[in-house]
């Protein structure tokens, strides 16, 4: 179940599903148009203090997103990403 607390602004095509926590901007991150990828990613904590990543239409584990790359160079900017995204978002319970 997701969910979403404070002040909220979406926009655009946003789409909250599965089993997001979000409540502060340290709580996600969405990177747009890296070389690789042409969709937005967004890397958010879930309820039970886990990263996930919305790619596309669909939702997956840090592991499951680092499968997708198709070649060498691919697998490299999947896991900085993922390095990126677990530097970044809070996974603490506030």
């Amino acid at each position: 179940q997701a969910r979403v607390h404070g002040k909220v602004y979406l926009s655009g095509n946003t789409v909250i599903a599965g089993n997001a926590d979000v409540f502060s901007k340290q709580h996600y991150l969405t990177l747009e148009l890296i070389d690789y990828f042409q969709e937005p990613i967004t890397f958010y904590r879930t309820t039970t203090r886990e990263i996930e990543v919305a790619f596309g239409s669909d939702v997956y584990t840090l592991v499951s997103f680092k499968a997708l790359a198709k070649d060498e160079r691919a697998f490299n900017i999947t896991q900085k990403l993922c390095e990126l995204a677990e530097a970044y978002i809070d996974l603490t319970d506030l």
